[in-house]
């Protein structure tokens, strides 16, 4: 099964998000990099709701 990528965020806006998760779950590090745009807005969601 191939799973789909999706890249929608410029890249500033993808900095940002990956700056701001890192901050806050530094574990993510090596994890990070291998999450689309809608990924990593999923992750930044959960950040902002807990």
């Amino acid at each position: 099964m191939i799973a789909l990528k999706k890249y929608f965020l410029s890249e500033k806006e993808r900095e940002q998000y990956e700056e701001k998760l890192l901050e806050a779950y530094p574990q993510f590090m090596e994890k990070i990099y291998h999450l689309d745009d809608e990924e990593l807005l999923e992750q930044y969601k959960r950040l902002e709701h807990s």
